[in-house]
């Protein structure tokens, strides 16, 4: 008797296995087969050879045939068979087939989206990142793989989409002003690999926006003439900025783009009513990084004249002024 084994381990044999050049098959024997008789194995009409041996209490063979003829065999069997000759000269065949699948077409990896977009930022690498794969041809189970900086992350294929996390120690390993590639791979159950993806790269910007606040030309203490005519506070900036002004009965925010000034209008210096003024900021980077200034007393609003009256006395002591008083020279 001849038994045939699974051609490869999983009796599907794939492009790789076709093309890595032969394929060993293998099986046992039974019966009075000896060791040293011959088996022959047949693959799309070529046919190969090898003899009986030995493993443990089982006699074997392996016999190399080539991939590109499992490949190109049109019924996807393969046959084999083994003749013994017992001492009187009496010849017996035992033969078996093993069919076999084929399965050449590879999947493919259609888009490798991070979910921090193509530059990643200060906070986004404060926690953990996804990078979401989505697949064509892949059974449900597979493991796609992402590279990135060196190191290798998986995902589990669902319904042709995986989900793979990036830990947050790895985005905080990337260098601040350095581009990097997402290398996404997977095969399918058969063995057959996509075509990497590398086609998704992003940016690392870590730097913050520098963000000022001073004092401006009305100094500490802005009165009614520069209230609304001068500057209330300078800001010395690298992005785009929103200043909180808190007065002692409202509040105001201005915003702006870089280096600027802030005034106030004649409504604005009522809402923040008299006295200190609290002023803070923050600023925003194109890439979403951020620089917050805490809130300082810059300028205190002094917009009320001084009250002032003044009363007039009798000009003389019946406030009548005779010809001598008059004569006086002065009164």
């Amino acid at each position: 008797s001849i038994v045939i084994n699974s051609i490869t381990s999983d009796n599907v044999v794939n492009t790789a296995e076709g093309a890595a050049g032969t394929v060993a098959i293998t099986g046992t024997v039974g019966g009075e087969v000896a060791v040293g008789d011959t088996v022959t194995v047949t693959v799309n009409s070529v046919a190969a050879t090898g003899v009986v041996t030995q493993s443990g209490s089982d006699k074997v063979f392996s016999i190399n045939v080539t991939g590109a003829n499992l490949l190109a065999d049109t019924d996807v069997t393969v046959d084999a068979s083994v003749t013994t000759t017992d001492a009187a000269g009496n010849s017996t065949t035992a033969t078996a087939t093993k069919l076999y699948s084929r399965d050449t077409t590879a999947p493919t990896i259609a888009t490798v989206v991070a979910d921090w977009g193509a530059v990643l930022n200060a906070t986004e690498d404060d926690t953990a990142g996804t990078v979401r794969v989505t697949t064509t041809g892949v059974e449900d189970g597979q493991l796609v793989t992402v590279a990135l900086n060196g190191q290798t992350y998986t995902g589990v294929v669902s319904g042709n989409n995986a989900s793979v996390a990036i830990p947050a120690s790895a985005l905080q390993g990337l260098t601040d002003g350095q581009s990097y590639t997402l290398a996404a791979n997977v095969s399918d159950v058969a063995g057959n690999a996509a075509t990497a993806n590398t086609s998704t790269s992003f940016a690392v910007d870590k730097t913050a926006p520098t963000l000022t606040l001073a004092a401006g030309a009305g100094g500490a203490l802005v009165n009614a003439l520069e209230d609304t005519e001068g500057t209330v506070v300078a800001v010395t900036s690298d992005g785009s900025w929103t200043v909180t002004l808190t007065g002692q009965s409202g509040s105001v925010q201005k915003t702006g783009t870089g280096n600027g000034t802030i005034t106030l209008s004649a409504g604005e210096v009522s809402t923040l009513g008299q006295g200190a003024v609290l002023v803070s900021g923050v600023a925003t980077d194109a890439n979403g990084n951020s620089t917050s200034v805490a809130g300082a007393n810059l300028f205190a609003l002094d917009t009320v004249a001084p009250a002032a009256s003044i009363v007039i006395n009798s000009i003389t002591s019946d406030n009548v002024v005779n010809t001598a008083e008059g004569a006086a020279g002065t009164v």
